[in-house]
């Protein structure tokens, strides 16, 4: 009889993790809310499970998840400078006292 390999049973492992992430991310692609949100749920117990592996993956993929699916914001026109009022003036002659006189 021969003791168990060490590599033959870290690359089953490594094997369980990938197929997991693989049938999560599928998640992430429905039309559904609740799945997305189920897949998103279900990546974060595989990175609690194997942050080894899967932390890096998981980070990319949702960032690239949140910003394909956040809503694009509408560019807004830079405001012409001819429309744009001016500040209104101070009340009073304009003067600006010193707090210790004149400066010299």
């Amino acid at each position: 009889m021969t003791a168990p390999d060490s590599t033959s049973g870290s690359l089953t492992r490594r094997d369980q993790t990938t197929d997991r992430f693989t049938k999560r991310l599928e998640r992430l692609g429905s039309e559904q809310t609740y799945v997305r949100i189920g897949g998103i749920l279900a990546l974060e117990q595989i990175v609690q499970d194997a942050p080894e592996q899967a932390a890096a993956s998981a980070a990319r993929v949702l960032g690239r998840f949140s910003r394909h699916r956040a809503p694009r914001a509408e560019p807004q026109p830079a405001p012409d400078a001819a429309e744009t009022p001016l500040p209104e003036e101070p009340e009073g002659d304009g003067d600006v006292p010193f707090p210790h006189g004149l400066p010299g």
